[in-house]
């Protein structure tokens, strides 16, 4: 049978048709790089006060997160709180005897939602600080000083429970996502210890009534009071003795020994001014 003319060039022209198409899709498949137009990152948000101001509050917003797990491990594991379970009532799967007792291991069930939990919180309020850090560090400002003092002081915080609760732990400052490395104990004593003190001196001393509950000087220097006072165990990674410690044959920064600055700390917040103890 003969292919007529008009049937030969239908032919060609649909296959051609279909073809360019195909190449087309072809080469978008490659490139699946979409960037929302809700996505906040530091080229299109965080450029205002207001803006600034709401990414500082999403470090303030992890404490949220954090004191359950914190406190229970806290409490609980000392004589502070005792968890009264009487036959199944408040025995949840042994989770609160767990603590109290000290006898929880890597297989035990709830007892463990605390520790994960709270190791979690801890770092994602790291992580939440280190963006927020990293922000600041690009944009600048008139009061960038200021706002990076008050997010080392609170990333010092995460990381002064951190050694509180796990000793030492990987020390991340950087945005960048990746399997961080345990650190010693007094690695991250070091890192806080100097945080703060650096940090401190830009901190305003008192903060306006529209501030209230933002880290002021004494919020830093009574971090440094309390990790002094615990220096003796702080700053050790083994050999703990928790009934014959001494802070006071501890060397810390400045050539000084915890229990001489623990002193110097706690009484630049008893002499400021800015703070009084409840009359009743």
């Amino acid at each position: 049978m003969k292919t007529s003319l008009v049937q030969s060039i239908w032919r060609v022209t649909s296959r051609t048709v279909l073809v360019v198409p195909l190449i087309a899709l072809g080469g978008a498949c490659t490139d699946l790089t979409e960037v929302p137009n809700d996505a906040l990152t530091p080229d299109n948000a965080f450029k205002t006060d207001e803006e600034i101001l709401a990414g500082v509050a999403s470090v303030y917003a992890g404490f949220r997160d954090l004191t359950w797990g914190w406190f229970n491990l806290s409490e609980i594991t000392t004589d502070e709180i005792v968890v009264p379970t009487r036959g199944s009532d408040w025995y949840d799967n042994g989770r609160w005897l767990e603590i109290y007792r000290q006898t929880w291991t890597a297989s035990s069930g709830s007892a463990l939602d605390d520790m994960n939990g709270t190791w979690n919180a801890i770092f994602s309020g790291v992580a939440r600080a280190n963006l927020m850090i990293s922000v600041i560090e690009k944009a600048g400002g008139a009061s960038a000083a200021q706002t990076l003092a008050e997010l080392r002081t609170l990333r010092a915080w995460y990381y002064y429970l951190a050694m509180d609760l796990f000793g030492g732990v990987p020390l991340v400052t950087g945005t960048e996502v990746g399997q961080n490395p345990r650190v010693s104990r007094d690695s991250i004593f070091k890192f806080v210890e100097a945080e703060l003190t650096a940090a401190r001196t830009n901190l305003p001393e008192r903060r306006p009534a529209s501030q209230y509950g933002r880290v002021a000087r004494g919020a830093a220097d009574a971090i440094l009071a309390s990790m002094y006072l615990n220096a003796g165990v702080f700053k050790k990674d083994q050999g703990i003795n928790a009934t014959a410690y001494n802070s006071c044959n501890v060397p810390v920064a400045g050539g000084s020994n915890g229990c001489a600055a623990a002193i110097t700390a706690a009484d630049r917040v008893i002499n400021s001014g800015v703070y009084s103890l409840a009359t009743d």
